[in-house]
């Protein structure tokens, strides 16, 4: 069988040959038999596993850690047809990132909506008519300055940047009253108080961007979940295994 590759043509882990084989599409330098297989060895092929256009350029005693944001998903031999899904398909998140460019975390002025960043935060100018407002979440309280002209719409935005809530979690009150778009603008005025609630969104500072995004698309969890699990396990295939 023509492979594509030099060395064994058996697989890496149990060493079985058949017809169709399975090679990593990162490296190219393994063979497999199957998924199974392929999951059982990561834990020790990833430390070695590299792009083949990036290892030809590190010496092989330097290629311990591999660089996670370029990982492929396994794929066929050359001359193999495909009998085995993939563990982790990148192709789909890949595509729906490009329809959709705030996916991952773009940094700055944000929020969450529906487990996607959006960035269009109304902006505070001191130049037009704004109110001091005091907002307590949890134990934490906190002075925004809001603009007087905005609709409900952008208040609830602003609120979900300002706490990091994400806009489907919030939930306002003022002075006993549920607040909605519609009616939150006409309590706005210094020195309003609302006491907020709503699930805050995670901290995804330790988590890889890409990894998130894949999972979302293959498990179907919610943005939160998603991020605690990854904190957990610590690595995306871990982390798919588990669910």
């Amino acid at each position: 069988m023509s492979n594509g590759i030099e060395g064994p043509t058996f697989c890496h882990v149990c060493k079985t040959q058949l017809n169709v084989m399975k090679r990593c599409s990162r490296c190219r330098n393994v063979l497999y038999c199957s998924r199974e297989c392929q999951t059982k060895d990561w834990s020790v092929h990833k430390t070695v596993c590299y792009p083949i256009s990036v290892a030809q350029q590190i010496p092989v005693e330097k290629r311990t850690q591999p660089d996670k944001s370029i990982f492929d998903d396994l794929e066929n031999s050359s001359t193999a047809s495909y009998h085995h899904p993939p563990l982790v398909n990148f192709s789909l998140a890949v595509k729906n990132k490009n329809n959709n460019p705030v996916t991952t975390n773009p940094g700055g002025k944000c929020y969450l909506h529906d487990n996607e960043y959006h960035t269009d935060v109304p902006v505070v100018s001191e130049e037009e008519p704004f109110a001091l407002i005091t907002v307590k979440y949890n134990k934490d309280k906190r002075s925004l300055n809001v603009q007087l002209s905005w609709t409900g719409e952008a208040l609830y935005k602003y609120f979900a940047h300002s706490l990091h809530i994400p806009l489907e979690n919030l939930k306002i009150i003022h002075k006993g009253k549920i607040m909605s778009r519609e009616n939150i603008i006409e309590t706005v005025k210094n020195k309003a108080v609302y006491q907020v609630f709503g699930e805050a969104a995670e901290n995804e500072d330790d988590v890889d961007q890409r990894d998130i995004a894949v999972m979302m698309e293959q498990t179907g969890m919610d943005r939160n979940r998603v991020v605690r699990v990854l904190k957990k396990k610590g690595d995306l295939i871990d982390a798919l295994l588990d669910q």
